[in-house]
């Protein structure tokens, strides 16, 4: 079996439901004989679930993107099939690539369908009303304990600036390392996209970024 692979880019909230269908984790625990079951989500009339998310600056290979499969009806496929998500025998005797799961039978609520084809979704700015400055500033404080902001920025203030409006936080160290986040909210909860340098110098391309000011912000929308 082999699986070809379509690149899709979606805004930042509906990349976050696409990687919200994550399934791997239920597949590796797969009991011998039952089905995988997978959560699903629908773009565009068409079902998907996904085995793999990956993070990383927006547009900049191997940025943040959802390795998803489309889902098909067992009776709408034609190809070879299985039910063994990983088959090291297959995989040895050349069968099946290592991590394709192209023709591979899931259960969806019950429902037997395929995995058709191989689809990346990309993210790409989110299509939602911006994040006030004030509450993205709060939001940024809050986390200035874990991850990056702790590892390689710890006690560092970002500078604030604006992508379509939404803020983005820009750490720099010893003016040679930068992080810049996009912050944005999906329903009640605050999320962050992780930006590359070519969103905050190449304008042109992605949009107007400025340097902001609490009191500006009102201004922009």
């Amino acid at each position: 079996m082999s699986s070809t692979k379509t690149e899709i880019s979606l805004p930042a909230e509906m990349w976050k439901v696409m990687a919200d269908t994550y399934s791997a984790m239920a597949a590796s625990e797969q009991s011998p004989g039952k089905l995988v079951g997978v959560k699903s989500a629908i773009y565009s009339g068409q079902r998907y679930t996904c085995f793999g998310v990956m993070y990383g600056p927006y547009r900049k290979k191997g940025g943040s993107r959802v390795w998803a499969y489309r889902l098909v009806p067992e009776s709408m496929y034609g190809g070879e099939t299985t039910t063994v998500y990983h088959d090291e025998d297959a995989i040895k005797a050349g069968l099946r690539g290592r991590g394709d799961c192209t023709g591979l039978i899931v259960s969806v609520s019950g429902k037997r369908m395929v995995c058709a084809e191989r689809v990346d979704f990309l993210i790409a700015p989110p299509t939602t009303k911006p994040v006030p400055l004030a509450d993205a500033q709060a939001f940024n404080e809050k986390e200035q304990g874990y991850g990056y902001r702790s590892f390689r920025f710890s006690g560092q203030t970002p500078e604030w600036k604006y992508l379509n409006g939404h803020p983005v936080a820009v750490y720099k160290s010893d003016g040679e390392e930068m992080h810049a986040v996009l912050i944005w909210k999906k329903g009640k909860n605050i999320e962050e996209m992780w930006l590359g340098e070519v969103e905050l110098y190449a304008s042109s391309t992605v949009g107007v970024i400025a340097s902001i000011r609490s009191e500006d912000q009102l201004s922009l929308f």
